[in-house]
């Protein structure tokens, strides 16, 4: 019997109740007031927006398993679903888009984010205690981030200009490299936090913290080239998306790595990721090879510790130690002994 045939047998069983375990019913009208108190908190609306995305993918999991109850059994359930649920017919949550399996780090997300929802339940007296206290948090190895070379950056920058849409795309790829902005930041970029005079932006990060980013006059005039002959008030997003039913709005998160990814086929890059992380990635080993120092970097790239930023000196230093090897002064001498 398969593993989706043993679950769908186990969902027509009856539930016993087990400790901190929650109607659906119930789950599904607190996570409400769940998602306004996390707003009277004053969280992100980014954090916000993706807790209410998994609270609801958990919430469409139990309904379509007929789970009556949520619980430890039915979250262990909810995390091998997460892992296989590509492999299903009509793809995870009945998308038929995702098919793909997803990164360990969302799994550890979904666990950090539900986590928090059933700690307020019991702290609501909703539950008496978590049901994933007894499901241990995924371990996930750092992921090793491979950037773009300049080839790479200029055969992106080449697609952008030859795209349906090449101011926007130009812009895009240019503000990417040059700041290194979060996808979300970019994507929530208004006209009123952008300043081409000075060539610096404010954009909201983790934790709802605002910071200044600065760009160079060649990316203030593809901006400028893009927005010259748009009509935008200053509450309009900068980035907008052009296609579908979200024509006129702002550019989301999920549209800018879907066409970073058309841009990295359209440029030949095949054996690396391209998404907006690896932009930003890119742009902070660049930044340490062009002389700024890790502080100013964590500063710009709005990070609250430094060991990210010392992750990528160590990777521009191991960069500077293959130029070396290629580049030696003596190892060129044609008179070396042999």
């Amino acid at each position: 019997m398969t593993e989706t045939a043993l679950n769908s047998a186990f969902s027509k069983t009856p539930q016993t109740r087990q400790q901190g375990d929650i109607s659906t019913v119930d789950l599904e009208r607190l996570a409400q007031d769940y998602l306004l108190d996390c707003d009277y908190r004053m969280q992100s609306p980014r954090t916000i927006e993706t807790r209410r995305i998994f609270i609801k993918n958990l919430l469409w999991f139990l309904k379509k398993r007929e789970f009556a109850r949520c619980g430890t059994r039915e979250l262990r359930q909810f995390f091998s679903y997460l892992q296989h649920g590509h492999e299903e017919p009509g793809g995870r949550w009945g998308r038929e888009n995702l098919v793909k399996t997803v990164r360990p780090i969302t799994v550890k997300d979904y666990y950090v984010n539900l986590c928090c929802l059933f700690n307020w339940l019991v702290e609501d007296g909703a539950t008496d205690a978590s049901p994933l206290k007894k499901i241990p948090k995924p371990k996930v190895l750092a992921e090793q981030v491979q950037p773009f070379t300049q080839g790479q950056i200029e055969a992106l920058l080449k697609a952008a200009r030859s795209s349906s849409n090449p101011k926007r795309d130009e812009a895009i790829v240019l503000f990417l490299y040059d700041t290194g902005v979060r996808a979300s930041e970019l994507c929530g970029l208004k006209m009123r936090d952008l300043d081409l005079g000075s060539r610096h932006a404010s954009v909201l990060g983790k934790g709802n913290k605002r910071r200044l980013i600065y760009f160079s006059r060649e990316t203030a005039k593809a901006l400028s080239n893009y927005l010259r002959r748009l009509k935008r008030a200053e509450n309009n997003p900068v980035f907008c998306s052009t296609h579908g039913t979200t024509t006129g709005e702002a550019l989301t998160r999920s549209g800018l790595r879907q066409l970073i990814e058309r841009l990295g086929v359209v440029a030949g890059i095949k054996a690396q990721k391209v998404s907006p992380h690896v932009f930003r990635h890119s742009a902070a080993i660049q930044l340490l090879r062009n002389g700024c120092d890790v502080y100013s970097l964590m500063s710009l790239m709005g990070h609250t510790s430094l060991s990210i930023c010392q992750n990528y000196l160590k990777l521009s230093q191991l960069d500077l130690e293959n130029q070396y090897q290629r580049c030696s002064p003596v190892d060129s001498l044609s008179t070396k002994k042999k």
